[in-house]
């Protein structure tokens, strides 16, 4: 029996397990959801590498922590990640638009990306949603390169909204060469112990208050 394709499978689980960590102070429920998918994503190999193994023992570890201090409400949660998720895009978006981009706002649209990713457990996401989620890898690739050739990174053209704009483009996939595959060959960030000061080295949520549920939608 062929050996299970190790960076394949970092791919599908690493990033998530990365934004948990670098969100863990600023957010631990956010994080919570961000391992879970995590975790969901590793389950669906029907053999795992032995490092991946670990790392998933690890991440269930941290959720048993954190799960009796979250108050998990499922239903409702699905608005708090979207607002968390949509709170790092338009912070991103601004920066961008301003004509401001840096290396940061490339990395904060890579990670809002997964963010709008995890959403996908509480059930699909709408096209807006995806536009979003499409539109961040897109930017997060277009402001890297343009960094990387050093050079200013040109502005979106309007106010062309990004769901819009995303329609467009192709559907997001996790550690894709479209989103530039930022951390996915780093070492695994540490999964159980003292959340570290601040939101990671990207500074892309830096001294964010914990994310407030978006709207739920009226009843039918």
């Amino acid at each position: 029996m062929s050996e299970p394709d190790l960076e394949e499978q970092k791919k599908a689980v690493l990033p998530f397990m990365q934004r948990a960590q670098e969100i863990q102070a600023a957010d631990p429920k956010v994080a919570y959801y961000c391992r879970m998918y995590s975790v969901d994503q590793a389950l669906k190999f029907e053999k795992r590498a032995k490092e991946i193994n670990g790392l998933l023992g690890a991440a269930l570890a941290q959720m048993e922590k954190d799960k009796p201090k979250l108050g998990l409400d499922k239903e409702n949660d699905r608005y708090y990640c979207e607002a968390f998720a949509l709170k790092i895009f338009g912070n991103a978006d601004r920066v961008d638009r301003a004509g401001r981009a840096d290396l940061n706002t490339s990395k904060a649209f890579y990670a809002s990306s997964f963010f709008f990713e995890i959403l996908n457990q509480f059930g699909p996401m709408d096209e807006e949603l995806l536009g979003k989620q499409r539109y961040a890898a897109w930017r997060a690739a277009e402001i890297r390169k343009a960094v990387r050739e050093g050079r200013p990174p040109v502005p979106p053209p309007g106010k062309e909204t990004e769901a819009a704009a995303g329609a467009d483009l192709p559907p997001f996939e996790a550690g894709s060469s479209g989103s530039e595959n930022w951390g996915a060959s780093q070492p695994p960030p540490p999964a159980v112990g003292p959340p570290s000061a601040g939101v990671g080295p990207s500074g892309f949520g830096a001294d964010l208050p914990p994310a407030q549920p978006a709207a739920a939608p009226p009843p039918a």
